[in-house]
């Protein structure tokens, strides 16, 4: 219980202290990407100073914003199918397949983050934890990659595809 007491503690002083307070020094409205950075990297710090927290805690960093970037894919996918449930057109069967493909990403991006981003932290030499990164091939580091461009086939936030023209 003790335990558990204490890493209560440290939850709510990187929340309190690093991530809340961080928003109006970087000059944001709310809390983002950069603050989950900074908490990420002063937690590795707070393990000790090896290679091997760094590593694990970076690639932490950019594993939880790809994540964040295909639940909004899939979000916006969801979105565009009750929109056209409600407009009671036929739900197409493409839309379906696509909201299959983001939840199994979710998936994959969940083992592969987990299992792949965390042999550094055990190794914590620089050698080693490349070395371990190599024999998975890189492949959390790939899906990290593929997550981010599937950004970039998606709209943006707030954009939405209308192929209405407006009347005056």
């Amino acid at each position: 219980m003790c335990v558990f007491l204490n890493l209560f503690n440290y939850f709510f002083f990187f929340l309190q202290y690093v991530y809340d307070r961080l928003t109006p020094v970087l000059g944001l409205k709310k809390p983002g990407a950069l603050n989950q950075a900074a908490v990420f990297i002063l937690s590795g710090i707070w393990h000790g100073v090896y290679p091997g927290y760094c590593l694990t805690f970076v690639a932490f960093t950019a594993w939880v914003s790809a994540s964040k970037v295909i639940f909004r894919l899939q979000q916006r996918i969801a979105a565009s199918k009750e929109e056209r449930r409600r407009r009671k057109k036929s739900s197409h069967h493409l839309v379906d397949l696509a909201i299959q493909m983001t939840r199994a990403a979710n998936f994959l991006m969940m083992r592969l983050g987990m299992d792949g981003f965390t042999p550094p932290f055990l190794l914590l030499h620089l050698a080693p934890s490349i070395k371990a990164w190599k024999h998975l091939q890189w492949a959390p580091h790939i899906v990290v990659v593929l997550a981010y461009l599937t950004s970039l086939l998606s709209p943006a936030r707030g954009q939405k595809k209308d192929n209405h023209t407006k009347r005056e």
